[in-house]
């Protein structure tokens, strides 16, 4: 194993097939094993038998509340009670979810979340190393929209496809927003334009905000982005 990973046991519950398709880069990797279920009761059995380090439940289960589920895996004394937690649910069920997850292993993310974050949420909950494209920790001046609805942001990170925008705007999925920002050290702001891909989940980012993907860079931006993306790794 590279990069100080370590071996993961997940137990997939009642995830639909595409769903569970979408998932699929994380969990066929070699380092984890994975059972899946269709059912709560099918993912007690289990859970009371074996280890498991994440449990990813689809909300609403077929055979049994999600709070009942919860309750009886972390249990004291259970098999499962350090496991990990990661809930998918209907945007229109977030809040009724989180209201059901007040332990900090608990996670609720939205059916609709790109696959991506997805994989970077589960990565990050069994602690392994998501694959991911290049991307820094960046904190840069972010100005969105157009005069006279400008709206100043800061990016979390930042690759050449895309940025997490710390925003006080909560833009609709799908909005195009143009954009302009300034590298370290450079006077001249590149600019393009992007499109809202999805909002930020503020149990794992601690960020609210905006994940937004270039459509296009003007000029040469994006070759000035990918030149300072490769400094900043070989720091």
């Amino acid at each position: 194993m590279s990069g100080g990973e370590r071996k993961g046991r997940v137990l997939i519950v009642g995830l639909e097939r595409g769903l569970y398709k979408k998932m699929e880069p994380l969990l066929t990797r070699s380092l984890l094993t994975v059972d899946r279920v269709p059912k709560g009761e099918s993912g007690l059995l289990l859970a009371a038998a074996a280890t498991f380090d994440l449990i990813v439940l689809r909300h609403p289960l077929s055979d049994m509340a999600l709070g009942s589920f919860l309750s009886r895996v972390h249990e004291p004394g259970a098999r499962c009670g350090a496991a990990q937690i990661l809930v998918l649910t209907d945007d229109t069920r977030l809040e009724e979810v989180r209201g059901l997850l007040p332990d900090g292993a608990r996670t609720v993310m939205s059916v609709r979340q790109p696959v991506k974050l997805l994989e970077e949420v589960a990565s990050r909950l069994l602690g392994v190393t998501p694959r991911v494209e290049a991307r820094v920790l960046v904190r840069l001046e972010v100005n969105v929209g157009d005069k006279p609805t400008l709206v100043s942001c800061q990016s979390e990170n930042l690759s050449e496809t895309g940025m997490l925008l710390r925003s006080p705007v909560d833009y609709p999925l799908g909005t195009r927003v143009r954009f302009e920002c300034t590298l370290p050290g450079e006077r001249t702001p590149l600019r393009g334009e992007a499109e809202v891909v999805r909002h930020a989940v503020s149990e794992v980012e601690e960020v609210q905000g905006i994940g937004v993907k270039v459509i296009f860079w003007k000029a040469d931006g994006q070759q000035q982005v990918r030149k300072y993306l490769a400094g900043r790794s070989r720091r």
